[in-house]
């Protein structure tokens, strides 16, 4: 297992924790009458839902980036460093961390209440048809027998439409009681010994009915807390933490000249055929297979969820290859080989046909493809390559820089300093061997004045 997946393992056992607790709130609260809607609301906010999403899919990020930079890189910049730089979007939506997070506590509330209004609806619709068989046939005399299949008829169709929602054995005994009801209809006359045994089996009806609308509303709460709810949080966290690996990496390898390409590797949890087993199997440079060019490297993660990774592949594992930029090409040669459902779900099925038929190229048709195939630049690296210039900027100073000497400086120049953050940058070596800069600002190679300027 690697970090990613440590960190999602974890991320998921702590959302089942809250989840559990989560769940038995919301259902304290609406049977003393509050609304779904406003329950899920309080709970939210009691249980700071928003404040724990931040935390924990920030937590993901920063370690799994903190393993894939590997520990002289990791070691020299701080969690809080990590993660704004991480924070910044890098997809298609334009969205930041902060605004993804926002969106997906909401959905996540969202998703609360829809389910178990839908299935307050059903049980609703349920009840009153049951209330409704009651009225018409439970006062001692048979009226409109016409109506009865109709009624029985819905209460199956309730017991379809709910059976994610009840357990197979509540299911089974609800269904046996409609057919008993059903059987006994069936014979009814206006005679009291069957009358009193047809009136049984209603009552009975009605206190099936009543305790599976309960079973099966506690059931959908369960279900929209801790399975779909929670997949819009782990979602997020895989998919961010995914992509925090992935900047981590390219920072760390990306101008090594020893490291000449990436090879795409599967995640281990790799439930369907998608465009990863393209890039992990089809050999699209001449490379290899799932090898690319650093310049010619698809974006990882390729889609939500994506748990695949890149690992280095070094110069010397490359000799006597030849590079060939033909992708179209090669990829045809791939494609013609696999099975026609990895075909389609890869192109889609009507893209498959088209692709067959040489109306288009897979290219044009491959669903979640890369729309850039490049060299990617890390949303780390600028902060790495800051660092970088300013250790080296301040190498040969020969005067030991302290903070006091930089605030004398700020306030000789009247330099306003109130309520900005600066630091000098440092690394392990240079703090054991005492890092020196020079008081006069002539000679100063550079000092940031903002926060996170490292």
């Amino acid at each position: 297992m690697d970090e990613l997946q440590r960190q999602l393992a974890a991320f998921s056992k702590a959302y089942g924790e809250k989840g559990k607790a989560i769940t038995e709130r919301i259902q304290q609260l609406m049977d003393a009458g509050m609304t779904v809607t406003k329950a899920v609301q309080q709970v939210f906010q009691e249980y700071d839902v928003a404040d724990w999403l931040d935390a924990n899919v920030s937590q993901a990020i920063v370690s799994t980036a903190q393993d894939a930079l590997g520990a002289e890189l990791a070691g020299a910049l701080s969690s809080a460093e990590l993660l704004k730089a991480l924070s910044t979007p890098w997809d298609g939506s334009g969205m930041t961390l902060s605004q993804k997070l926002h969106g997906a506590e909401s959905d996540m509330r969202q998703a609360i209440v829809e389910t178990v209004k839908r299935q307050i609806r059903r049980n609703n619709t349920v009840q009153k048809t049951a209330q409704a068989l009651y009225d018409g046939y439970g006062y001692g005399h048979v009226t409109g027998t016409q109506e009865l299949p109709r009624y029985l008829d819905e209460l199956t169709r309730w017991t379809r439409r709910s059976q994610e929602n009840l357990t197979p054995e509540e299911l089974k005994v609800i269904q046996k009681t409609i057919r008993k009801v059903k059987a006994q209809a069936d014979g009814l006359v206006d005679d009291r010994v069957t009358y009193n045994h047809f009136k049984t089996a209603l009552n009975e009806l009605m206190d099936k009915v009543e305790y599976g609308t309960e079973k099966a509303a506690q059931k959908a709460l369960k279900t929209a807390v801790e399975e779909k709810s929670r997949y819009v949080a782990e979602r997020l966290a895989r998919t961010e933490a995914a992509r925090a690996r992935y900047d981590a990496f390219i920072a760390r390898h990306g101008e090594d000249e020893s490291v000449a390409a990436y090879q795409w590797k599967l995640g281990s949890r790799h439930p369907a055929e998608d465009i990863c087993d393209m890039y992990a199997n089809a050999d699209l440079y001449g490379l290899g297979k799932g090898v690319f060019p650093k310049d010619a490297a698809p974006v990882n993660p390729a889609h939500p969820h994506c748990l695949c990774h890149y690992a280095p592949v070094y110069r010397s594992e490359l000799e006597g290859k030849k590079r060939s930029d033909d992708v179209e090409t090669n990829g045809n040669a791939w494609l013609k080989k696999q099975s026609l459902h990895i075909r389609q779900a890869i192109l889609g099925v009507k893209g498959e046909q088209e692709w067959k038929a040489g109306r288009v190229g897979w290219m044009d048709k491959a669903q979640n493809l890369s729309d850039m195939f490049g060299k990617a630049e890390s949303r780390l690296y600028r902060m790495l390559e800051r660092r970088k210039k300013n250790i080296d900027d301040l190498s040969d100073f020969k005067v030991l820089i302290k903070m006091k000497s930089v605030k004398a400086i700020c306030k000789k120049y009247n330099l306003k300093t109130h309520g900005i953050s600066y630091k000098i940058q440092l690394d392990k070596g240079s703090i054991k061997g005492g890092y020196y800069g020079s008081a006069d600002p002539k000679n100063i190679g550079r000092i940031d004045l903002f926060p996170s300027a490292f």
